[in-house]
Parts: structure tokens; C-alpha cells; sequence
């Protein structure tokens, strides 16, 4: 490696570290700051003009200090301009900077989704063309959309990790503390579109019923976590938990996963408003969960008794499916055929469809009287 290319990687670290202070995120940047980062990007371009094209592909692909970060990591991290950026990265031909990790596990694409600049994670997604840097991980197990997730990325950005069917599948993935992308937005605080829109992209809703290492669901979090527009959170969260799970789900598939829900909700938490919250929405699915229960025993004793007005009483059609068999009559037998002949299935998901967002109103306006 030339000296020229050393030489050149320390300045590029000594000039982009001067963004520091000059950051503006979510806002607008007044005529000093622009006129400050103008300067720097003057400088930046005075600075690589003095040295061969050979010395600034080389400088680009070096580390300065034991953090491992690349120039395009500092970029990233300082919020540099876009022509600095670009730069950087038209100089590494074979796009080797944006795989490359930091101490951390980092690649660039982990810090530009924690510093919410929605051009930036453009430009490193567009300069992927394998697409690879969205499924690899840090040390602790983040992918970028956790990372997105976790520094409250606008929706524009989860949108741009999530552009495939193939990145979608990124939801499920979890980190060493075995929280997803909704896991970690929830904990963070995310708006009710970020929050939405992870839910979106998950057609089978299952992210939302899965709990991380401790055992607690996404909801558990933004009930803990989320202050701003929480009841609008917690809404999405519960309709995408209840909401038309029972009509793709079938209905034995729906009751194995409310009861596991149930069972999650009894995670120990020491937040008393985080308690009495969490105890709302168990009893409110337990309610709606009898009821279910109610209309499927309803129409299998119907079918039971053949829907006909002949027999009143179970003994009754007992009694006559036992004259009517050739040879020993299973009345237990009997009922589980009756049940699967009954539409039970069928008839309760069309029925409940029309009340399942009942157990959500009736949470969300107990929330809005809570003291």
C-alpha cells in the first residue's frame, strides 16, 4: 500500500469527521450550516484532486483506527453530503466497501439506516446489485431493517429494505436477544405508520404473535415502550393480531394461537400501567374467545342432533343412530363425525368475522378512561 493512499485515508477521516456538528436531520438546515457543509464538500473534492485515481481506489478500501470503519461507514455515520458519498463509492470499482463490517459488525448500510437518511440507504441498496448486505448481521445480531427499526427510520426507509418478497423475509429474522424488526420498532417507540407498515409486509401476520427471548410479544413492548400515539399503536398491533387471523388461520389453528397469546400476556412485568394494559387485552380475548367457543358448541350439538326437530335431546339421536348401525354403535365416534360433518369451521369464522373487532374497540376504549 502507497504512502500517498495512508496519507489520503487519515484527511478523509480528519474532513469527514468535521460533519459532527453540522448534522441536520428531520429538519431544516439554516443558510451557516449549508454554507459550512458547501465548504467541506469543496474541501473534499480540493483534497482528492491532489492525488492519483490508483491512491483513492486504495484509500476508500483502508481503516484508519480500531473502530474498522471504512471511509463510507464515517460518511454514513456523519450524515455527509451526497456527492461525498457517491464519491467514495464510484471510487471503490468493485463495490468491496459497502460488505465490508466495523468492529461492531456494522456494514455501512447498518449506520446509514441508524442516521435515517432515506437517499443514503438508497444509494447503498442500488450499489448492491446482489442485494446480500440486507440478510447479513452484526455482532448482536441485527439485520439493517432491525437497525431501521430500532433509530426510528422514517417509513421510507423500512420500504426501501423491504422492496422484495425475498427482503420480506427479513421480518422474521431475530437478533441475539431474539426480537424482530417489530420487536425492536415497538421497544423504540416507532409511529403508527413505521408500525403498520412492518405489519403490511407480513401477509401472514405472524411476526406479531411471536415472542422474543424474555417472552414478550411486540405488543407487550409498545405498551412498555411507546409514549407518543400509543392507543393508535396498540390498535394496528391488535388488529393485526385478531383481525381476519381466524378466517386464513381455520378455527383449531386460531385457538392454539390465541391460547399461546394468552400465555404470552402473563409475562411478568413490573410496570403497573404496562400490567393493568396487558390484563385489559387478556380479558377481552378471553371474553371473545368464549364466545367463539359458545357458537362452535352451538352448531356441532346441532349437528348432532342431525338438525332435525325430531330429537330434543342427545339420548335421543343416540338412542336411533344405535337402532340404525349394523353393529356396535361408538357414540364418541359419532359426535367427532358429526363435529367435522357440522361446517363448524366454516360457519363460526363467517359468523365471527362480523364481531372480531369487538375484543380491539373495547381495549382501545377502556385505554382512553385509563387513569
Amino acid at each position: 500500500m502507497s504512502n500517498a493512499a495512508t496519507s489520503l485515508r487519515s484527511q478523509l477521516d480528519y474532513l469527514i469527521h468535521r460533519f459532527r456538528d453540522d448534522t441536520i436531520i428531520d429538519g431544516e438546515a439554516t443558510a451557516l450550516i449549508n454554507e459550512v457543509r458547501l465548504a467541506l464538500e469543496e474541501d473534499f473534492v480540493v483534497l482528492i484532486s491532489q492525488y492519483s485515481q490508483e491512491d483513492l481506489q486504495a484509500a476508500v478500501l483502508l481503516t484508519y483506527d480500531d473502530s474498522r470503519r471504512l471511509p463510507l461507514h464515517l460518511a454514513c455515520d456523519k450524515n455527509a453530503p451526497m456527492s461525498i458519498l457517491k464519491a467514495l463509492l464510484d471510487a471503490d470499482v468493485d463495490k468491496l466497501s459497502i460488505r465490508e463490517a466495523d468492529r461492531w459488525g456494522d456494514l455501512p448500510l447498518h449506520t446509514a439506516c441508524s442516521r435515517k437518511q432515506t437517499e443514503v440507504v438508497e444509494l447503498l441498496v442500488d450499489s448492491d446489485s446482489s442485494k446480500q448486505t440486507l440478510y447479513i448481521k452484526a455482532d448482536n445480531g441485527s439485520l439493517p431493517i432491525h437497525t431501521a427499526a430500532r433509530y426510528s427510520a422514517p417509513a421510507s426507509v423500512i420500504t426501501l429494505l423491504l422492496d422484495s418478497a425475498e427482503s420480506r423475509k427479513t421480518l422474521l429474522e431475530p437478533d441475539v436477544f431474539g426480537q424482530l424488526p417489530l420487536h425492536a420498532a415497538c421497544r423504540n417507540g416507532a409511529s403508527p405508520d413505521v408500525i403498520g407498515l412492518l405489519l403490511d409486509f407480513d401477509n401472514e401476520k405472524e411476526t406479531v404473535m411471536i415472542e422474543d427471548n424474555v417472552g414478550r410479544l411486540p405488543v407487550h413492548l409498545a405498551l412498555l415502550h411507546t409514549t407518543k400515539d400509543q392507543i393508535e399503536v396498540v390498535r394496528i398491533i391488535l388488529q393485526h393480531m385478531i383481525c381476519t387471523r381466524m378466517e386464513r388461520k381455520g378455527l383449531d389453528l386460531w385457538k392454539t394461537e390465541i391460547k399461546n397469546m394468552l400465555t404470552s400476556m402473563q409475562t411478568h412485568e413490573r410496570d403497573f400501567t404496562t400490567r393493568d394494559k396487558l390484563d385489559m387485552i387478556s380479558d377481552a380475548m378471553r371474553n371473545f374467545n368464549a364466545r367463539v367457543f359458545t357458537l362452535e358448541l352451538t352448531v356441532w350439538r346441532a349437528s348432532c342432533l342431525q338438525f332435525d326437530t325430531r330429537f330434543q335431546s342427545m339420548e335421543d339421536v343416540l338412542e336411533h343412530e344405535s337402532s340404525q348401525a349394523s353393529g356396535d354403535f361408538d357414540s364418541h365416534a359419532y359426535k367427532l363425525d358429526r363435529r367435522i360433518k357440522s361446517g363448524a369451521d366454516i360457519i363460526v369464522r363467517d359468523v365471527m368475522s362480523f364481531v372480531e373487532n369487538e375484543p380491539v374497540d373495547e381495549v382501545i376504549d377502556q385505554f382512553k378512561n385509563y387513569r
